[in-house]
């Protein structure tokens, strides 16, 4: 009987960016809360991760086989922000 593989993922670095909207084009444009507001759009920030995935595999008794894969920057949400306003009541 085969062994089965074991998988493993480790979440590295985390990055947080400034609330960003794309265009039609695909271009990325930063986005004000204003303009959220007034286009009707999610004011979210995008969430980023480097991801490393590891697979090992018992090939026989004594020999394993590791394989990792890394992926750099890959987003994995987008984080609404929650713009608070203050008004001078003096």
């Amino acid at each position: 009987m085969e062994n089965p593989a074991k998988f493993s993922l480790k979440f590295n670095q985390i990055y947080l960016s400034k609330p960003t909207h794309w265009e039609k084009d695909g271009a990325p444009m930063p986005m004000m809360p204003n303009e959220a507001r007034l286009r009707n759009l999610t004011y979210a920030s995008p969430l980023y991760v480097d991801i490393t995935k590891v697979v090992t595999r018992d090939e026989s008794v004594n020999e394993k086989s590791t394989k990792k894969y890394s992926s750099e920057k890959f987003q994995l949400c987008s984080d609404p922000v929650i713009a608070c306003y203050q008004h001078d009541r003096s």
